[in-house]
């Protein structure tokens, strides 16, 4: 098989639904957004209204959110094909919602060599 036949089927592989949102578990809790007391929340009609309605609104997104009781945090995701070609491993395009639906962070994140997942490319960071 060719190496661009491979590399097809890498980015096949790492685009399906279930791998991304393996890929958005693992930045969520590894990323240092969430506090370490946030669980995650699966059913949806258990989302503050704001977050209900930005679901509603997601297009060719994974989604996850999370919830300490007092806030809660949205997390989109998709693979980036070009980035991920591009740095031959898995980077993800995530958007961070918060309670109120405000978006708190946006940009491409991968994992580094020792399993930190770091900021690539450019990135925009809403609360600093």
């Amino acid at each position: 098989m060719r190496a661009d036949s491979l590399e097809h089927l890498w980015l096949d592989k790492i685009q399906e639904p279930l791998q991304v949102e393996r890929l958005l578990q693992a930045f969520a809790t590894r990323s240092g957004l969430l506090p370490k007391r946030a669980y995650r929340v699966r059913d949806p009609t258990a989302l503050p209204e704001p977050m209900r309605w930005l679901l509603a609104q997601v297009f060719a997104h994974v989604w996850l959110c999370f919830s300490d009781d007092s806030q809660a945090w949205l997390f989109t995701g998709m693979v980036s094909e070009g980035l991920s070609r591009l740095r031959k491993s898995p980077v993800l395009w995530v958007n961070v919602y918060g309670t109120n639906g405000a978006l708190v962070e946006v940009g491409a994140w991968a994992v580094d060599g020792h399993g930190p997942w770091r900021r690539c490319g450019n990135h925009v960071d809403l609360e600093g």
